[in-house]
């Protein structure tokens, strides 16, 4: 299955074997869709609530607190070896556009990515992300 997505527009192609799906979607910006974007990163360090210290993402949590929100990089600050991984590595050196495995390994390494058809700048206006460079 491959997955490509043009971020800007919101649209998603799916392709599996010779079948090709294209569809639009848009999270709304409410407490049930950031509880569902919070278990993206479950067991992960980047959970914060204001002055706190990183914590990880866990049960223990009410994701709907106002002031809870995740701390990830930014994804132009791909590391080199990150960079090598996601896309060569997990390609098996071919240079393949993003698939799941691809997303799912950024997310891993807590990076922010689009989600739903909500960019991370929706996300960081609403309070649910705050951006990191490294």
């Amino acid at each position: 299955m491959l997955i490509r997505h043009n971020w800007k527009k919101s649209k998603a192609i799916i392709k599996d074997g010779n079948s090709q799906l294209l569809f639009t979607m848009k999270a709304k910006i409410d407490n049930e869709n950031k509880v569902k974007f919070f278990a993206l990163y479950w067991g992960q360090q980047v959970l914060k609530v204001t002055s706190t210290n990183l914590t990880t993402v866990s049960s223990q949590w009410n994701f709907e607190h106002k002031d809870l929100y995740l701390e990830l990089k930014q994804l132009s600050a791909i590391s080199y070896e990150d960079s090598l991984n996601c896309f060569w590595v997990i390609n098996a050196g071919q240079p393949y556009p993003f698939t799941i495995t691809n997303i799912d390994y950024l997310r891993s390494k807590g990076y922010a990515l689009p989600w739903m058809g909500l960019s991370v700048e929706d996300m960081v206006l609403a309070g649910w992300i705050k951006l990191i460079e490294s």
